[in-house]
This record gives structure tokens, sequence and C-alpha cells, in this order.
């Protein structure tokens, strides 16, 4: 019962952090979750039954445009690997007319385009060294988290 209490504070205070302060506390909100994944642990039935990743993604890419950067980063599309990520959800759109396990290749597609979503979170979130290492040790808490 507290673990759920506890989940749900921090939960619901990375997403007002979020959008209160700056868009990297979704960030590391949704990048909690990976490790912290309600519906797969114990206590996950005192949670309500939700969409955990993409509220904190939603809240993420919201907060986004809150907080408008006062200077313009470079395009994201100028990248080598934001262009093929892209080329390759196409080429799997394409692939879709002769998949020869439909249902599977969805699941493809799917996945492959919250990659290219969350690519494009982590290049507008992370803008100093500072959001960088919150990322960074948010990951090394979820790896603590799970030993």
């Amino acid at each position: 019962m507290l673990t759920a209490i506890v989940f749900l504070i921090a939960f619901a205070t990375g997403c007002v952090l979020a959008l209160a302060v700056r868009p990297i506390y979704g960030l590391v909100t949704y990048i909690a979750l990976i490790y912290v994944f309600p519906p797969g642990l114990w206590w996950g039935s005192l949670v309500p039954s939700l969409r955990w990743s993409l509220i904190a993604a939603s809240v993420t890419l919201f907060a986004l445009f809150i907080h408008k950067p006062a200077v313009r980063n470079p395009k994201l599309f100028e990248f080598a690997l934001m262009k093929g990520a892209v080329v390759f959800v196409a080429w799997l759109l394409l692939q879709f007319f002769w998949a020869m396990d439909p249902v599977k290749h969805e699941e493809i597609v799917v996945l492959n385009i919250k990659y290219v979503v969350l690519m494009g979170l982590i290049y507008y979130c992370i803008k100093s060294e500072k959001d960088l290492r919150l990322i960074l040790w948010s990951h090394a808490a979820g790896c603590f988290y799970l030993g």
C-alpha cells in the first residue's frame, strides 16, 4: 500500500514539475516508468489501470509547448539518426501491405513510432549538462530499484 502511494505521489510530482518548472521532469517521470511499471509489480492492483507512460509522455510534450526555448535549437531532422529512424518507420509502413503476420508487424510499427517520438522528447528536453546528468541519474535510480 505504501509503495503504491509513493508511486502516485512521485508520478503526480513529476508531471506537475514538468508543467510548472521544466519539461525535463516529465522525461524523468517517463524514464522512471520504464523501471517502475505498475501493472507488472505486486502493488500494481492498488493503483488505477492507466496508460502511465502515455500520460507522462503527453505531459512532457505539452510542457515543451508551454516552455518554449528562447534560443532555437538546430532542427531535429537535420541529424542523420532521426532521418534514418523516420525513413525506417516509413519503410515499415510500406511493408504493411505484404507482411506475413500483420498483428506482429503492427506492434513493430507502433513501437518504432514510439521510439521516434521518444528521441524527439529527449532531444528537446535535454538543454544542458545538468539535464543530462538528471536523466542518467534517473536511469541509475531505476537500476537500483530493480536490483
